[in-house]
């Protein structure tokens, strides 16, 4: 009972600061939502900080099945990838509000919890991974901003997402849109170690 109580809670903590942020985030409303006592709140996190931090661990958790994409070497790189970010972005956009408390936790001063700096870690490596196999590129400094260009992409549309029509006139409603965006994304990496060709270097040097 104690578990499904603090899932039940975690679930509806994700779906307020994922909808409102967690500047919006009370723990009698959210007590009141889950249909909890304040006090099983104060148990099981002790305060609202702790609390937020654990939501944001569980939504990194489950966006783990996007990561999990680029393990199945049955596909090639560029599926792996174009699969991921789909599947990451779905994901995203459902819960906005976590994707800004998350990079607010991660410019904070200090040292990252293990339950947040793990995940990314290995979410950082299984990219590299796939990047290297997509272009070839073997520099791992290169791989890790190409690993930072791929996350900063997928990130900032979502923490903009109010203003996305508004500033750049896209709408991520459908998915063909989070498709045609994660191509785009794909063929920028894949093309990135091809040498350019001789003709190519003739009308840049004119």
């Amino acid at each position: 009972m104690a578990d499904l109580t603090k899932a039940q809670i975690i679930k509806v903590t994700l779906e307020i600061i994922g909808q409102y942020g967690a500047d919006k985030l009370t723990i009698r409303d959210l007590a009141a939502k889950a249909g909890v006592n304040i006090g099983a709140v104060n148990y099981h996190f002790g305060s609202k900080e702790n609390l937020v931090s654990q939501a944001v661990a569980f939504f990194i958790t489950e966006t783990q099945e996007a990561f999990r994409i680029l393990e199945d070497l049955v596909l090639s790189p560029e599926e792996r990838l174009l699969r991921f970010m789909e599947s990451y972005m779905a994901h995203a956009i459902e819960y906005p509000g976590v994707i800004r408390t998350l990079m607010q936790e991660l410019m904070a001063e200090g040292s990252l919890a293990p339950r947040l700096a793990v995940p990314l870690k290995q979410n950082a490596e299984s990219l590299k991974a796939t990047i290297r196999q997509l272009n070839g590129t073997e520099d791992e400094r290169l791989l890790s901003a190409e690993v930072v260009q791929i996350m900063s992409s997928l990130s900032y549309p979502i923490l903009i997402l109010p203003r996305l029509k508004e500033i750049y006139g896209l709408e991520w409603n459908t998915a063909e849109e989070i498709r045609r965006f994660a191509s785009l994304l794909v063929k920028q990496l894949s093309d990135s170690a091809k040498p350019k060709s001789a003709s190519g270097k003739r009308k840049s040097a004119k």
